[in-house]
C-alpha cells in the first residue's frame, strides 16, 4: 500500500538561503535513494522534505557561499545592464539614424531588429524584477516573461539565419508576405510554448531564490533546455547551409571570392556566441554543483 506524500521538516541551522542544490534522501538497504521523494518548500530556518512512504531520512544541502552569490549578482546585474544598453542602442541605430537610408524596409533588417528588441526585453524583465521573490504571483509573472522572451529570442536567432538562406538560394519579390509569416512565428510559437508549459503547471515558474524556473525538479527546467538545444540545433545546421552556399557560390565568382567568404565567417563569429552558449552552460549549471558554471552562464548570459 503507497501512502499519499507527507511532509518532513528539517530544521536548517546553519542556513545562508544561498543553495546550489537541495537533495531529500531516504536509507535504502546500505545506500541512499531519493526514489518517492522531492523537495517542498525552502525557507531560510528550515527546508520541507516530502515523501510518501516511511523509513530514515535525510537533507543534503550544497549552499554558495557569500562571497560567490555577491560576486555573481555583480556580475549578472552589471554585465545584463550593459548589454541591454548594448541593445538598446542598436534599436535606435535602426530605427532613427537608419530611416532616411530605409534600412526598416527590407526583411533581413526587420528581423535583426526584432531579435534586438526579443533580447532586450529578456534583460529587461530581469533585471526589473528577477529577484522579486517576496511577492509569488509577480515573481511567476517575471518568470513566464523571461521564459517567452528567451524563447523568442532564440526563434529570432533561428529566424535570421533562415532569412540569409532564403536570400542566397531564392531571391524573389514576396519580402512582405514573407516577413509577416516571421512575425507570427517569431512571436507567436515562443508564445504558444510558454502559454502551453504554464497552463499544464504554473507552479513551475518561481523559487525562492529567482524569478525563474523552479529548482525542485529537473524536469521543469527542461521545458526551457529542451526547446533552446531543439532550436539551436536547426540553426546551427543552417548556418552550416549558408556558409556551404557562399563557398559553393564563391568558386564560379572569383572577384567576390574573398568578400563572400570573410562575410560568411564574420557571420559565424557573431552567431555562435549568441547561439545559446550561454543557456548551454545554464543547462550544464543545472545539472552540475561546481560554482564555476554559475559563473560561466553569468559571464555569457552578459555578453548576448
Amino acid at each position: 500500500m503507497q501512502l499519499d506524500y507527507f511532509t518532513l521538516v528539517c530544521i536548517n541551522q546553519n542556513a545562508t538561503n544561498y543553495y546550489l542544490e537541495v537533495i531529500c534522501l531516504f536509507l535504502d538497504g546500505d545506500r541512499w535513494s531519493t526514489t518517492g521523494m522531492t523537495v517542498g518548500s525552502i525557507e531560510e530556518e528550515y527546508i520541507e522534505c516530502l515523501t510518501n512512504h516511511l523509513s530514515s531520512f535525510t537533507m543534503v544541502v550544497l549552499e554558495l557561499s557569500e562571497s560567490d552569490n555577491v560576486a555573481l549578482k555583480f556580475i549578472t546585474y552589471i554585465g545584463s545592464g550593459l548589454s541591454l544598453a548594448g541593445l538598446f542602442i542598436t534599436c535606435v541605430v535602426y530605427i532613427v539614424l537608419y530611416k532616411d537610408l530605409q534600412i526598416l524596409t527590407t526583411s533581413r533588417h526587420l528581423v535583426h531588429l526584432n531579435l534586438q528588441i526579443a533580447l532586450g526585453l529578456t534583460q529587461l524583465v530581469f533585471l526589473a524584477g528577477g529577484s522579486a521573490t517576496s511577492n509569488e504571483i509577480i515573481c511567476k509573472v517575471i518568470a513566464i516573461l523571461v521564459h517567452y522572451f528567451s524563447l523568442a529570442g532564440f526563434t529570432w536567432i533561428l529566424l535570421e539565419v533562415v532569412m540569409l538562406y532564403l536570400k542566397l538560394i531564392a531571391v524573389y519579390d514576396g519580402e512582405f508576405v514573407r516577413m509577416k509569416n516571421f512575425l507570427l512565428f517569431g512571436w507567436g510559437f515562443p508564445l504558444l510554448l510558454v502559454g502551453l508549459f504554464a497552463g499544464v503547471n504554473i507552479d513551475a515558474y518561481g523559487n525562492e531564490q529567482w524569478c525563474w524556473l523552479s529548482n525542485k525538479d529537473d524536469g521543469f527546467l527542461w521545458i526551457f533546455h529542451a526547446p533552446v538545444i531543439i532550436i539551436t540545433s536547426v540553426t546551427l545546421v543552417a548556418v552550416i547551409a549558408v556558409v556551404r552556399v557562399l563557398c559553393v557560390a564563391s568558386k564560379s565568382e572569383a572577384a567576390d571570392a574573398k568578400k563572400r567568404i570573410i562575410s560568411a565567417a564574420r557571420g559565424v563569429v557573431i552567431l555562435f556566441p549568441t547561439l545559446g552558449l550561454s543557456w548551454g552552460f545554464s543547462v550544464i549549471s543545472a545539472k552540475h554543483d561546481a560554482v564555476v558554471w554559475k559563473y560561466l552562464f553569468a559571464i555569457f548570459t552578459s555578453l548576448q
